[in-house]
């Protein structure tokens, strides 16, 4: 691989700041991470379906784990951009840019892992 040593260490960087920010969450309620009450209203619906924010942390944890481990780093990047996707939009449009600061280099993180491997993914972009 070309950039193999950007590759490692982009996804070591990735895999430890999600470790991260799924030990804070578990830890902190969305009131003592400073979230807006409109976010905590949207937070606390999403725990409460008993299945969605369950999923998407279960979610992570794979890509975490993925990413240290360096085991099928292109299928979890792959299914992890429409999470992070979401996790922008409501920082921006709900929580009133507060958790951008976090979310912003998980993104570019996540961009930069697909650009290095962008040759694994150009069987997926073919039309027909």
């Amino acid at each position: 691989m070309k950039y193999l040593k950007y590759y490692t260490a982009v996804r070591f960087l990735l895999g430890t700041f999600l470790t991260l920010t799924l030990v804070m969450s578990f830890q902190k309620t969305p009131q003592q991470m400073g979230m807006s009450p409109t976010a905590i209203r949207i937070i606390t619906g999403l725990w409460d379906t008993g299945y969605l924010m369950q999923t998407v942390k279960v979610l992570e944890i794979i890509t975490a784990l993925s990413l240290l481990s360096n085991y099928y780093v292109r299928l979890t990047t792959i299914l992890f951009i429409p999470v992070i996707i979401n996790i922008i939009l409501f920082d921006i449009f709900a929580d009133n840019l507060k958790g951008l600061a976090a979310a912003a280099p998980i993104l570019l993180l996540s961009i930069s892992l697909l650009l290095i491997n962008k040759h694994a993914y150009s069987s997926l972009l073919i039309t027909k």
